[in-house]
């Protein structure tokens, strides 16, 4: 499975966002979407940062004062796999983000288990 290439849906969405942002991978093994949620948590830890202080650290470099994070997924090992419940072959992966006001969570699903609905 960890091997196998195929397209996903990463669907963001958290108690501060009235949307969910989602964003279509192409060819990505589930090794490498798990990255891709790793840094897009990292994204999201910088943009707090820099709108709460006007910071303009990389993620490295970054105090850890400036940002409002508490506490989520912050290794490839931490994202979750968790079996749809849908299709019994497929796993989505889990990550999140904790902030001091808010959460996002982060949740990747491979195109092929998203049901289809066709109008009669």
């Amino acid at each position: 499975m960890a091997g196998k290439r195929q397209d996903w849906i990463v669907g963001i969405g958290g108690s501060e966002i009235d949307y969910v942002d989602l964003i279509l991978y192409k060819d990505f093994t589930v090794d490498e979407i798990k990255q891709e949620l790793v840094e897009l948590i990292k994204e999201s830890r910088i943009s707090d940062c820099r709108n709460r202080h006007g910071c303009d650290h990389d993620f490295e470099t970054c105090n850890e004062e400036c940002w409002a994070y508490d506490f989520g997924t912050e290794t490839v090992e931490e994202v979750e796999e968790r079996k749809i419940w849908n299709n019994s072959e497929e796993i989505e992966l889990y990550a999140y983000a904790n902030f001091n006001e808010y959460h996002e969570d982060y949740v990747a699903v491979p195109l092929c288990a998203i049901r289809t609905v066709e109008r009669e």
